[in-house]
């Protein structure tokens, strides 16, 4: 760890402070989080005020990711002044949980602390600073002249100040992001599983419509790794076979189906392909089960939340959906209005001119990406035959009686949802389809509630 007394030369330096020049902090902080060590930068706002730019010459201290690193960041601190009040610190939203002891420390000191996007602190430090370079200490001193000038001048574009997640936020952004993880590399476990099926069993397609990577298939193929001992088999122990694995309504059809085309089955030797075969099915199982878990994890922290009831107050919803919107949205009160809302969530149009004329318009590729996947997975459910008849499917209609295509229909039905979310949660009550169709003007009758888990 540096000598914390390379700081002193920065710190010790006289605030100057008249009563035309506004201040709300006297030092600036730039943390980058990091596994083992984080990376901070502290100075004092004259040196971005000077001539010969002294902030970017300014010393770094790196300190431990522990409880003695954190301590001697607090020391220091305390040594450039007393009042928490004093200090704005800014970083990066990355890190899963490498970051949370050190922010809750932070805020329980009472020190102010706020987020920056990663991808503003990059385009910040190449466009308006012209530095490429890429290290951990010139990006916490990016990130503390990036508060510097917010504070200065509030309206600056580009920079956008995020208040520090609440504790259980970042529980809420992990375990979501976990389960999408799992998620696709299960669906990918499945893919390669049917593939492999099509050479050492390929008749099972043509019965298991749904895919060849169900449980019912997968405990049919551990107790039948060939296609030459799966024919060798009678029809009634198939059944047997299909009832012991669970699939009593569908064990005589298939069991029939099954045998009727092993009897014509093609004789190949698929011997190099058996483990590979067996080591996917034993690898979709445990992922299966530790989704399980994680699903059960994720419901009991969804249900101790208060944006729940307003959450699942909604046309559709399901528990993983409401884990990935809270951890992105954590207070809604960070939010000043639902346009800024709606941006956030990755829901805004761009407009592409030249002269007078608009060439075109299209979605935004700003915002969170796991808020886009959320409200169109939720729109597109919406869209569906077998769901009740809500506002959002009127506005959708009305958007395709207008000659809209159906994609840009979907995405202004996105904004839509994303508006009306915005309302319930900054209002703090629960979605009311009766509400939002008299506003619509549509009857109330027409609405329901289909709640997905």
């Amino acid at each position: 760890m540096k000598d914390n007394n390379s700081f002193l030369p920065i710190v010790q330096m006289n605030i100057v402070k008249t009563i035309n020049q506004p201040q709300t902090h006297f030092f600036y902080v730039g943390i980058d989080i990091g596994y083992k060590f984080h990376e901070a930068s502290c100075i004092i706002d004259k040196a971005f005020s000077d001539m010969q730019q002294s902030w970017k010459r300014s010393n770094t201290i790196r300190f431990n990711a522990d409880g003695e690193g954190i301590s001697h960041l607090l020391q220091f601190f305390s040594s450039a002044s007393s009042n928490p009040l004093d200090f704005c610190i800014l970083l990066e939203p990355t890190g899963g949980y490498y970051g949370f002891a050190l922010i809750e420390v932070l805020k329980q000191q009472g020190y102010v602390v706020h987020f920056v996007d990663n991808k503003a602190v990059k385009d910040f430090r190449e466009r308006n600073l012209g530095i490429r370079e890429k290290s951990d200490k010139i990006d916490c001193k990016v990130l503390a002249y990036m508060g510097f000038q917010k504070t200065l001048t509030p309206s600056i574009y580009g920079i956008r100040l995020m208040n520090s997640t609440a504790p259980m936020q970042i529980l809420f952004k992990a375990q979501a992001a976990e389960r999408w993880s799992m998620q696709k590399q299960l669906t990918r476990r499945k893919n390669q599983l049917q593939q492999i099926l099509s050479v050492t069993h390929p008749d099972l397609k043509s019965i298991f419509s749904n895919g060849t990577a169900t449980r019912t298939v997968r405990k049919l193929i551990t107790k039948y790794p060939t296609i030459e001992l799966m024919s060798l088999q009678s029809e009634e122990t198939l059944y047997k076979d299909f009832i012991s694995f669970g699939a009593k309504s569908i064990a005589k059809k298939r069991s029939k189906e099954l045998k009727t085309l092993l009897s014509h089955a093609l004789t190949i030797d698929t011997s190099f392909l058996l483990n590979r075969q067996q080591l996917l099915v034993e690898d979709i199982d445990r992922m299966e089960g530790f989704i399980e878990k994680m699903d059960a994890e994720i419901k009991k922290l969804v249900d101790n939340h208060p944006y729940k009831e307003i959450l699942f107050s909604f046309p559709v919803m399901s528990y993983t959906w409401a884990c990935t919107l809270i951890g992105a949205i954590g207070d809604i009160n960070r939010f000043t209005n639902y346009k800024q809302f709606k941006k956030y969530m990755g829901f805004v149009a761009e407009n592409r001119q030249s002269g007078i004329s608009v060439q075109s318009t299209h979605l935004s590729f700003q915002g969170v990406r796991e808020t886009r996947r959320v409200l169109f997975q939720m729109c597109f459910t919406m869209m569906g035959p077998h769901n009740d008849e809500t506002p959002f499917r009127t506005h959708y209609n009305r958007l395709l009686q207008r000659s809209m295509p159906k994609m840009k229909a979907l995405g202004h039905v996105c904004g839509k949802l994303a508006q009306v979310l915005y309302g319930c949660l900054k209002n703090n009550k629960p979605y009311d389809p009766t509400i939002h169709s008299l506003a619509m003007g549509i009857t109330a009758d027409r609405t329901g509630n289909t709640n997905v888990h």
